[in-house]
C-alpha cells in the first residue's frame, strides 16, 4: 500500500468527519482499488441517508449498485 493510500484510510476513519460524505469517499477509494462490491455497498449506505444526491446516484449506477427503493423512485422521476 502506498503512503497516500494509508493517509486516505486514516482520513476517512477520522471522527471529525460525519454524515455520508466520508462513506462516499470510502466508496470511491474502494472502487479505485478494484473492490466494486464494497464500493456498491458503501454508496447504498449514502443513498439511504440522502436518496436524491445526484453524485451518489451517478456513482451507484457506475458501480452497478442496486438502488434503495426511495433513491430508485427519485432517479426514475428525474429520468422523466
Amino acid at each position: 500500500m502506498a503512503p497516500e493510500d494509508e493517509l486516505l484510510d486514516r482520513l476517512v476513519a477520522s471522527p471529525a468527519l460525519a454524515g455520508p460524505e466520508p462513506i462516499f469517499l470510502r466508496a470511491r477509494i474502494a472502487e479505485r482499488r478494484g473492490d466494486v462490491y464494497q464500493a456498491a455497498a458503501l454508496v447504498i449506505q449514502c443513498l439511504k441517508e440522502m436518496p436524491g444526491h445526484q453524485a451518489y446516484l451517478d456513482f451507484a449506477v457506475e458501480v452497478s449498485a442496486e438502488l434503495p427503493s426511495r433513491a430508485r423512485g427519485i432517479a426514475a422521476e428525474r429520468a422523466r
